[in-house]
């Protein structure tokens, strides 16, 4: 009987398109948590027939894929500065650059156009299940008093499973997570005014399209409409004064730890300030808002987490 609590994931990036990248225990595993896994997903083309009786027409299934969601905790790459961290892999499946600068740090931001994908290795005790050209979405949420993470959902092209041993996982690349408060959550500003944070919520938004045809299977990224929310003490009276900012654009920038590797910080560099909406906690007045992130003339600047 197959252990449900007995599984591994690798990932890694590939240099063509769906071909096997070939994630390795010792560089590849990921530290997951809240794991979900589908082994197949697929679209059913029916055969609508005119017959004698009653029952369900035959179907087909086409643009076969599997899912893999999961959290990684928010964590920096470690030292030396400019070190990528161990869950790089699955930000370039989303449609994110990554832009190295030696011994100072990493950057990710997003692309248009060309975005990697990545080869995933599921492990379920006795099995082994591949998702080839795989892409995604993510999503990151910090509160405070809990570990920030970042969700990741992935589509990779079906692989039939086949029979492996459970492999040890190397894990020692990741970074020890830090709460999110005070003394490891230095800096947070909205409009270039520090705030008390409560919560902030963000979701890249990328749309994911199976494409199924003759000369071409590939899982592709075709759109992004990010979102975002934050929730913050409400300042006395009205200074800041935010409720005059309400419908413009606005900066939004959190930087979380204090210790050179282990430091990140996620820039929204021009968000449009929406529905604000009080609410109790503690009997003390939050605020919160709808965050629209918006992309300059530039293009492609909308989001950015650097890692220092």
């Amino acid at each position: 009987m197959a252990r449900y609590s007995a599984m591994v994931a690798l990932v890694k990036r590939e240099t063509t398109y769906a071909t096997d990248a070939v994630p390795t225990n010792a560089a590849d595993a990921i530290l997951f948590q809240d794991v979900e896994w589908t082994p197949m997903e697929a679209d059913q083309v029916e055969r609508p027939m005119v017959l004698p009786y009653y029952g369900n027409d035959p179907v087909s299934l086409v643009a076969t894929r599997n899912r893999l969601a999961g959290s990684v905790d928010l964590a920096g790459g470690g030292t030396p500065l400019g070190t990528v961290p161990r869950y790089a892999a699955l930000l370039r499946a989303c449609g994110l650059a990554e832009t190295i600068t030696a011994t100072t740090r990493v950057d990710y931001t997003p692309v248009s156009s060309a975005e990697d994908s990545a080869s995933i290795y599921h492990f379920l005790d006795g099995t082994r299940q591949q998702g080839l050209g795989a892409r995604g979405d993510f999503s990151i949420e910090m509160q405070a008093r809990q570990i920030p993470r970042i969700r990741f959902d992935m589509q990779g092209l079906y692989v039939a499973p086949t029979a492996v041993a459970l492999p040890v996982p190397t894990l020692t690349g990741f970074q020890a997570p830090l709460p999110v408060n005070q003394a490891n959550t230095p800096t947070c500003t909205l409009n270039g005014q520090a705030v008390v944070l409560r919560q902030f919520q963000y979701r890249h938004g990328n749309q994911i399209t199976m494409r199924d045809m003759p000369g071409s299977r590939a899982l592709r990224i075709t759109g992004r409409q990010p979102t975002a929310s934050v929730t913050i003490e409400a300042p006395d009276a009205l200074s800041p004064n935010f409720f005059s900012a309400i419908g413009n654009l606005v900066a939004f920038s959190v930087t979380h730890g204090t210790a050179a590797g282990n430091i990140c910080t996620i820039d929204l560099g021009q968000v449009r300030l929406l529905n604000p909406r009080y609410s109790n906690e503690d009997n003390i007045a939050m605020l919160s808002f709808d965050l629209r992130p918006e992309p300059t003339s530039a293009g492609n600047d909308e989001f950015r987490l650097r890692l220092t």
